[in-house]
Formats: C-alpha cells, sequence, structure tokens
C-alpha cells in the first residue's frame, strides 16, 4: 500500500512538472537572478568571514574576553550573521569534533536568525523605530531563554591549523561555492512549490514559504495594522521554509530532522506572537 502511494505521488510530481514546465523554468530564471544579484554577494562574504573568524580562534578568544559561556557567543555570532550563515560555523565546530550532533541540534534550535539589517530594511517601511527594533530583538531573547534549557558542556580549545591562512580561504573559498549551490537549489525548490501550489499567491502561504516575498505582499497589503504586526512576527520567528531547507543542507545530517526544526520554528513563533501583543498594549 505504502509503495503505491509512493508510486501514485511521485507519477503525479512529475504530471505536475510537465504540465508546468513554463513556469517552472520562469521560476528557476527568477530564482537565480534573485539568488546571484542579492543573496549570493552577502551570503559568501558571511560564509567566508565566519571561516575566518574560526581560523582565528574568534569565538574562543571572545569567550575569554566576555566571560560568558560558548552558548551565548554562538547566539551573538548568529544574531549578526543570521541563518544559514551562522549554520555554517556551526558545521565546522561538528566536522573539528568540537561538539557532538546532540550539540548540533540544541544549536540550530537557539541560534536561529534573520539577519537584523535586512529586517530593518523591511519593517522600517511599516513600523516605527520601537517596533521595528522589538520584532529584531524578540527572536534573540527567545533563543536566550531557549538556551537556558538545553546543556552547555562543550569547550573550545585552540587547535594547530595544519595550514596557512592564504590555502585556508582557498580552501573555504571552494567549500563556500558547493554550500551556496546548496543554497541556490533550496531556494529554487521551494520557489517551485510555491508557483505549483500557490499561484494565487495567497499571502500567508507565500510567508511560510519564503520570507521576503512574505513581507513585501504583507508591506503593500491593505490589511489593519493589528494583523500586518502578528503576520510579520510570524514570519520573522518561522523564517520561511527557504531558510530552514537551506540550514538542513548545510548541516546534512539525517540524523538531524528535518520535521523537528519545523516545530522548534512554528513554537517559536506562537511564543513571540503572544510577546509582541502584550508588548504592543503597554
Amino acid at each position: 500500500m505504502k509503495d503505491n502511494l509512493k508510486l501514485f505521488i511521485s507519477l503525479f510530481i512529475v504530471y505536475l512538472l510537465f504540465k508546468n514546465s513554463f513556469l517552472i523554468t520562469n521560476e528557476i530564471i527568477n530564482s537565480s537572478t534573485m539568488f546571484f544579484y542579492i543573496i549570493f554577494p552577502s551570503t559568501f562574504i558571511n560564509l567566508l568571514l565566519m571561516d575566518i573568524l574560526y581560523y582565528l580562534n574568534f569565538p574562543y578568544h571572545l569567550h575569554h574576553i566576555l566571560k560568558i559561556p560558548y552558548k551565548y557567543i554562538l547566539i551573538i555570532l548568529s544574531f549578526i550573521s543570521g541563518t544559514p550563515s551562522n549554520i555554517y560555523l556551526i558545521k565546522n565546530l561538528y566536522l573539528n569534533k568540537d561538539i557532538d550532533k546532540e550539540e548540533v541540534k540544541d544549536m540550530i534550535s537557539y541560534t536561529f536568525f534573520i539577519n537584523p539589517f535586512f529586517l530593518y530594511t523591511m519593517l522600517n517601511k511599516i513600523f516605527n523605530f520601537r517596533t521595528s527594533i522589538l520584532l529584531i530583538v524578540i527572536p534573540l531573547l527567545i533563543n536566550i531563554v531557549k538556551s537556558l534549557f538545553l546543556k552547555d558542556n562543550f569547550e573550545l580549545i585552540i587547535k594547530p591549523k595544519k595550514e596557512s591562512l592564504f590555502i585556508y580561504i582557498i580552501n573555504s573559498v571552494k567549500n563556500n561555492i558547493n554550500t551556496l549551490l546548496n543554497i541556490l537549489g533550496s531556494i529554487i525548490l521551494i520557489n517551485i512549490i510555491n508557483v505549483l501550489i500557490n499561484k494565487s499567491n495567497n499571502l500567508v502561504l507565500t510567508g511560510i514559504l519564503e520570507i521576503t516575498k512574505g513581507l513585501n505582499l504583507v508591506i503593500n497589503s491593505n490589511l489593519v495594522y493589528d494583523i500586518k504586526l502578528i503576520l510579520v512576527t510570524f514570519f520573522i520567528n518561522f523564517g520561511g521554509l527557504s531558510i530552514i531547507t537551506q540550514a538542513y543542507s548545510i548541516i546534512d545530517d539525517k540524523n538531524i530532522s528535518y520535521l523537528s526544526i519545523i516545530k522548534g520554528r512554528i513554537a517559536s513563533s506562537f511564543i513571540a506572537i503572544m510577546i509582541i501583543i502584550i508588548l504592543n498594549t503597554i
């Protein structure tokens, strides 16, 4: 029975791909254009920066300067860089055996952020300064609280590097290109799904699939202020399936559940909505 269902679903997907080949081709072109002109430049720089910081043992030194646990160092770096760039740092920690798989899962749950500079640019179009800052800071507060309930027993040590910084950067560029291709593939996949199931451009579904398009639709909609605020809060804290898929593709580990990441984002979204509603009434 299960095999027949899988066969039916597979054939149905093939049918949809052929039937909508023109739309899909256009979406691939549009997604690729957006990626190379908007996402690639900033993400490439962020990934390279994360590699250089790791090479220079920056998390270790920052830990000893600030005298705070490593998980807060990761939260700070993740908040500044945003997801999926921060996932690359987590993967480096795992590949170099600084952390184990359970710690990877924990870190993903409390270091998921949308880049604050991008958010402020978007939010400033419809909200005042106070509300925009609250929407950016709330995910930070939620993640800090969440991290309090998760273990933090890993210690970073300065390890001698086998290669010079120049060679390390060359290898970093090679690895980053592969990572960016995975990100491009994730973006194309989600946008193809969007064009197949969301032909009416439903605002909520668009935001669930891809945060940038969702925020743009909210900004240009005629919805009342309170509804806009709730939707934007949900989109920011959920992150969008596109970014979740990008993060998952970077980690590239079957032991980490894609569904568990989504559940965590949904829980954070509803907590954030309750917080913003309370703060907005003060």
